[in-house]
């Protein structure tokens, strides 16, 4: 990313796979760490999501050949996933979650742990805001992350240089959401453009702070509208 930040994940659905397509449409490095063997993609369905992986980052197992996914095969893959990163992100985790094993065994390696707050009647956000009492830092945005680690100063000047090297699509898309907070479903409409390129928009953006979400509506940052000359 532009970062030079490395985003490595499980390649899991849901956040894991939104992790790796976000570094993939920043044109940045992700790695996958897997519960199974290299030759053996888990779940199926992100066959072709490992294989864009591979061409540009890593895919990597401590299991041999021929090992399928088996659930105890997943707490041995978080320890890898934790030990590879600086810092480990929580953005949603219910209170008997993986991820907060994850989170316990990146403490134990001295690693920094993030996470994002939600609504609190979701019960996927209930162990977000354990770990946020327990002293994780709270984030709501990349540079919330890269402040944690030591790695950004100035949050404003940080976007701001970010928005000149959007692609058209991001753009137009940034303009759109920053006078109207909208759905999937709407700024397809909006837009006319296809949902895939939508997705892959919003998620480049919402890797790069630029938007975030709330109840499945995006919202243009307003870090983001004020260092791009946008107006609400």
């Amino acid at each position: 990313m532009s970062s030079g930040a490395i985003v490595t994940s499980g390649l899991a659905l849901g956040i894991d796979a939104a992790a790796h397509e976000g570094a993939l449409a920043a044109e940045g490095v992700t790695l996958a760490v897997l519960g199974c063997g290299c030759d053996e993609v888990y779940p199926k369905r992100h066959w072709r999501l490992a294989e864009r992986i591979s061409a540009s980052g890593l895919i990597l197992s401590e299991f041999p050949t021929g090992t399928q996914a088996y659930p105890g095969n997943f707490p041995r893959r978080n320890r890898i996933v934790t030990g590879l990163s600086q810092g480990v992100v929580v953005v949603e985790a219910g209170l008997r979650s993986g991820s907060l094993v994850s989170a316990r065994l990146a403490l134990s390696q001295g690693r920094e742990v993030m996470a994002m707050p939600g609504p609190v009647t979701q019960a996927n956000s209930r162990g977000c805001h354990q770990l946020i009492r327990d002293g994780a830092a709270l984030i709501e945005s990349s540079e919330d992350v890269m402040r944690s680690l030591g790695r950004l100063e100035d949050p404003l000047l940080s976007c701001g240089s970010l928005i000149g090297d959007l692609s058209p699509g991001e753009k137009t898309l940034l303009a759109e959401l920053s006078q109207n907070p909208s759905s999937i479903d709407d700024l397809v409409s909006a837009l006319g453009q296809a949902v895939d390129e939508v997705t892959v928009n919003l998620v480049s953006l919402e890797v790069m702070g630029h938007i975030f979400s709330e109840g499945g509506i995006y919202h243009a940052s307003a870090t983001a509208v004020e260092s791009s000359g946008l107006k609400r």
